[in-house]
């Protein structure tokens, strides 16, 4: 399940106008500077040899495209998931782009390039830990007569849920109606979709919801008949509400036919106390306290229910 989710949760992202046009959005304020034609998919696992026991290890990237102008590779980005708050991020960013660097000089390329990494960061709470390489080590001593000769990297951290509307309107793709979603459920977590933009890739949009969220509603319209049929948010909120209704009516049902196994076994029951007191072969007395349970209240409430009922008691 773990897995499943992170691939969905990156699915959305791997496609080009979605990726540029996050990058676009949050390092250039919303200029389309890179263009999707301008990307190049890359490796995403990185090979390493562990110190110390010399065991080989991988790290793997969640998203990362070469962005290419004319020929020319003008940076490697690289995109990260979290919905939850990562202390030792900055030192994990490190490691990517150290493994990035590395690879360049392995090959003996002489076009080298930067490599640049944000952090999507989906929690509904502020990420309050170090943002830094050196913030995390901000207690530790002498660090201060260290600080010039320490490098630092920071985790540039995009708090989708805390995006304001200037910022979410920087994006252009599918990814805007994922940023709007997100936002307005931070501030009313009962909010309805209602964004009205048509999505570009539906189903990763609503695989993407299920993951972050945890709620499978937004996966399941994928598996719908006329799936094809939604094309905005407007028309998830629609299927969620219809669903619901169906819901709610088949809960209605069973409870409705429970209830009405209730009231049968307790008619059955006073009828089976009329016949037998009006036989004779219990006393009034034996009876109400029999019917007690059935809300019988005393004797001449037993007499009027059993009048009613056909039975004529002595």
């Amino acid at each position: 399940m773990g897995k499943e989710k992170d691939l969905s949760e990156k699915i959305l992202e791997e496609y080009n106008d979605v990726f540029a046009d996050i990058v676009n959005g949050i390092v250039f304020k919303g200029k389309p500077i890179i263009q999707p034609e301008d990307l190049q998919n890359t490796m995403l696992e990185a090979m390493y040899r562990s110190v110390g026991n010399g065991k080989i290890r991988s790290q793997e990237r969640d998203v990362a495209k070469i962005w290419k102008k004319n020929g020319i590779k003008i940076a490697l980005c690289g995109l990260e998931n979290q919905t939850m708050v990562d202390k030792y991020m900055p030192l994990r960013i490190m490691g990517y782009e150290g493994l990035s660097y590395r690879d360049m000089l392995k090959n003996g390329s002489a076009d080298v390039y930067p490599v640049m990494t944000l952090v999507l960061y989906f929690g509904d709470e502020h990420w309050q830990s170090p943002k830094s390489v050196k913030g995390i080590f901000a207690d530790k001593p002498y660090l201060e007569e260290m600080d010039g000769y320490l490098n630092d990297v920071k985790a540039n951290i995009c708090e989708v849920a805390f995006l304001t509307e200037e910022e979410i309107n920087n994006f252009q793709s599918d990814f805007k109606i994922v940023a709007n979603f997100f936002a307005s459920k931070r501030k009313d977590p009962d909010y309805v979709p209602d964004d009205k933009q048509i999505m570009g890739h539906v189903e990763d949009v609503l695989w993407l919801l299920s993951a972050v969220t945890g709620d499978n509603r937004y996966r399941d319209i994928c598996y719908e008949k006329d799936f094809e049929e939604v094309h905005t948010m407007c028309d998830v909120a629609q299927r969620l509400e219809d669903r619901g209704r169906v819901s709610g009516l088949k809960e209605g049902i069973k409870e409705g036919i429970k209830e009405g196994r209730k009231e049968g076994i307790k008619e059955g029951g006073l009828i089976m106390l009329y016949r037998l007191a009006s036989e004779g072969t219990i006393t009034i007395d034996q009876a109400v306290n029999a019917a007690l349970p059935y809300g019988v209240k005393n004797a001449e409430d037993f007499r009027k229910r059993a009048m009613l009922a056909g039975y004529n008691l002595k």
